[in-house]
């Protein structure tokens, strides 16, 4: 039996009983997915499908949305490697493959694969890739929410300074005049400040466009 240090044991408890929800299998062996099947319902996890085809899989993960796919590199029609790259970042997938050293290994710096386990099967490497597959796409999906309000907040940064040169332009505001009246239209309408910027920025273009735009020519008699 493996001897583990008592710091990664106390680690090891911790990971393993944090994770669990629903999950999908792919895998072309009946056997195999039985064994999956009944290791993942011991461990509290809720099986939402199975699939032996690499198409069935991809319909099976599209519905049923689950949290994490266990999925056999060895599929009928379309292989895992393939479903793994229609499936993108979206799903926590944890492969299993029958080949240590095959082409899983060379693919998987271009596959979003967040757990690999080599068969047969072993439990203990199984609920380890289970619980670092799922710690590791909640990071990515963070990481990825992070990087989404950065760009947010960079979006209305640039609105907003835009729209107060347009008023200090137009109005003949200070830099700080221009911004106090945008925030007691955000305040008064509700709206947010990147809605207030937008919608001066677009008055302004249309007003300028339509300034800038020639008088229609008479039509000779």
């Amino acid at each position: 039996m493996a001897r583990f240090a008592p710091g990664l044991c106390i680690f090891w408890r911790g990971v393993v009983g944090l994770y669990h929800g629903t999950v999908a299998i792919g895998a072309r062996e009946e056997k195999l997915r039985r064994e999956l099947r009944a290791l993942l319902a011991s461990w509290g996890w809720t099986v939402v499908g199975e699939a032996a085809d690499g198409a069935g899989m991809l319909r099976l993960v599209h519905g049923a949305r689950p949290d994490v796919v266990v999925l056999d590199e060895e599929l009928e029609g379309v292989d895992g490697l393939e479903v793994v790259r229609r499936l993108g970042s979206e799903y926590a997938v944890v492969l299993v493959t029958p080949y240590p050293q095959g082409r899983a290994l060379d693919a998987l710096q271009d596959l979003w694969v967040f757990g690999l386990v080599t068969r047969p099967v072993e439990e203990t490497s199984l609920r380890l890739a289970l619980a670092l597959a799922t710690a590791g796409f909640q990071k990515v999906r963070r990481l990825e929410r992070e990087v989404g309000e950065l760009k947010e907040k960079l979006e209305t940064r640039k609105a907003v300074e835009r729209a107060k040169g347009i008023l200090m332009e137009v109005l003949g505001l200070s830099e700080a005049e221009a911004y106090r009246r945008m925030q007691r239209q955000s305040m008064d309408r509700r709206a947010s400040m990147r809605t207030i910027a937008e919608a001066i920025i677009t008055t302004y273009e249309l007003q300028r466009g339509a300034l800038e735009k020639p008088p229609p020519q008479r039509k000779k008699r």
